[in-house]
């Protein structure tokens, strides 16, 4: 599952996904980047490298003036 974002100015960029409960499934990003255009990859997995059930997540992104959340579905 991948996801883009871009970033206007350099700037710290993190990029979570959670599950309903809002528990933290993975971090998938959490590092400086320059500004631009970034496509980054989900691959299901959580951060013990397990696979995660099929069913609803959040993909949160943060970075300098952004804060968004999406809703996904991860089907198998």
């Amino acid at each position: 599952m991948a996801f883009s974002i871009g970033l206007a100015t350099k700037g710290h960029l993190r990029l979570a996904i959670y599950d309903v409960t809002g528990r933290l499934v993975r971090v998938v990003v959490d590092e400086e980047r320059d500004p631009g255009l970034f496509r980054e990859a989900w691959d299901g997995r959580n951060s013990d490298g397990r696979r995660v059930a099929a069913g609803v997540y959040f993909v949160r992104a943060e970075a300098p003036g952004i804060a968004r959340s999406r809703k996904v579905v991860l089907i198998k």
